[in-house]
């Protein structure tokens, strides 16, 4: 299994939250009261214009800046 950022991932991955690389404890508990945390189950839906991706029933959109702070473990 590899660990990427969401960033990089193909619409159709599917993974694991590993671990959030968000400096700033703003934007950590706001990516953390979205649900964004470790374990949760992650499929990413599109890229472009901005990336969207399911944990469970919830879509999410955020843009590069922060998808390149969610790490993923990608399911093999």
């Amino acid at each position: 299994m590899s660990t990427l950022p969401l960033d990089q991932l193909k619409p159709g991955t599917k993974g694991k939250v590993a671990a959030l690389r968000e400096t700033d404890p703003q934007r950590l508990k706001k990516l953390m009261a979205m649900g964004i945390l470790p374990g949760q189950p992650i499929t990413v839906i599109q890229q472009y214009p901005a990336h969207v991706f399911a944990l469970g029933h919830t879509q999410l959109a955020v843009d590069t800046a922060i998808a390149r702070t969610i790490l993923v473990t990608v399911e093999a």
